[in-house]
């Protein structure tokens, strides 16, 4: 899975993202977009580890944006603050969201079995289903 590297201008030009995002999606980073859909049986974790593999030795990026420009399917998510804003264009289905200091939009439907978001950055434009929260 490897990602298109953009601009915030660019991601903005392709998908219409900033009139949807509340910071307005200017972080002053590049952004990483995954087109199509992903489906992971295991967790996505925006770690550091996950990032540095993002990023090719000749031409390093400060990823501050993830943009999944399909569906995403996946056991557990965890979004920190090392991610500056995650989006999600298609429908969003997961086990387990923990959502911490991070802009987050999804802009189709999310089901979630549990979620936490600490400090209510999560923006959902479609149905919004939820079997718990924490």
């Amino acid at each position: 899975m490897k990602p298109r590297i953009v601009s915030e201008e660019e991601l903005d030009r392709e998908f219409n993202v900033k009139a949807r995002l509340a910071s307005g999606g200017d972080y002053g980073c590049h952004c990483a977009v995954f087109d199509g859909d992903v489906d992971l049986s295991a967790a996505l974790a925006f770690e550091d580890n996950w990032f540095y593999a993002l990023n090719d030795a000749a031409t390093p990026h400060d990823i501050g944006t993830v943009v999944f420009t399909g569906n995403v399917r996946c056991k557990d998510a965890s979004v920190s603050d090392r991610l500056m804003c995650l989006i999600v264009l298609g429908n969003l289905t997961v086990d387990r969201l923990d959502v911490f200091a991070t802009e987050m939009l999804v802009a189709g439907d999310l089901e979630v079995g549990a979620l936490s978001d600490r400090d209510a950055h999560l923006t959902v434009l479609g149905a919004r289903r939820e079997r718990a929260t924490t």
